[in-house]
């Protein structure tokens, strides 16, 4: 085990290893071992030729318990479940036509920050928790519909569960499942026009569906 304790620049200090250890080192950082690849030639044979044997996930306590037993994307381990929503989000929710879709919602929100910036004119401004405010803004008109200004994440994750709960159940119940929207397309009614599709043997269950939203 090394001790990074007094080293101010540490990836020196890695790099001044691996010429005495070789390019691949395993380190122990806090309880953590790691895993450190310092060549080309290693980092080809961990991320193209034995890519699926690395490309999984360990499974984390508190984001297993924040999304549904880990069943979004993020830490998701690999395998077909992660293969199918990823596959699922990128074509339906990520692709360059959805994304062109919410430019109405960018460009408003935009001028929403242009116009508390104007009428604060003589006044000191944090610009941290303005332009926080503008990118909440838009990832909840994007992914709700409108704007939630009291999100507070860092609460349980029964609260995470009833908020989120509370949104998919207000759009189920405009729409009901798998009813096209035709006056609000925001991401949660896309994913619940996916869910009921039988076409192929991947089930997007309320959880999932949940778990994603917070990816979002």
């Amino acid at each position: 085990m090394y001790d990074f304790g007094v080293i101010t620049i540490p990836h020196r200090s890695i790099q001044k290893s691996s010429k005495k250890y070789g390019p691949i080192m395993m380190i122990q950082l806090g309880t953590v071992h790691t895993l450190v690849i310092s060549s080309p030639e290693a980092a080809k044979e961990i991320y193209k030729t034995h890519d699926l044997l690395f490309s999984s996930r360990p499974l984390l306590t508190i984001p297993n318990l924040l999304s549904y037993g880990s069943k979004e994307i993020v830490f998701s381990t690999y395998g077909e479940h992660w293969r199918q929503l990823k596959s699922l989000v990128v074509q339906n929710i990520l692709s360059t036509s959805r994304v062109k879709s919410f430019h109405h919602v960018r460009k408003e929100e935009i001028n929403a920050t242009i116009r508390i910036v104007g009428e604060s004119c003589g006044r000191v401004i944090d610009l941290t928790e303005l332009l926080l405010s503008h990118s909440s803004n838009i990832i909840c008109r994007v992914a709700f519909g409108r704007i939630y200004s009291e999100i507070k994440a860092e609460k349980a994750a029964k609260e995470f569960d009833e908020f989120i709960e509370g949104i998919v159940e207000e759009h189920v119940s405009k729409k009901g499942w798998g009813q096209f929207a035709q006056s609000n397309n925001v991401q949660d009614d896309i994913l619940l026009d996916i869910q009921p599709d039988k076409t192929t043997d991947f089930t997007l269950d309320k959880d999932t569906l949940k778990a994603v939203i917070l990816n979002i």
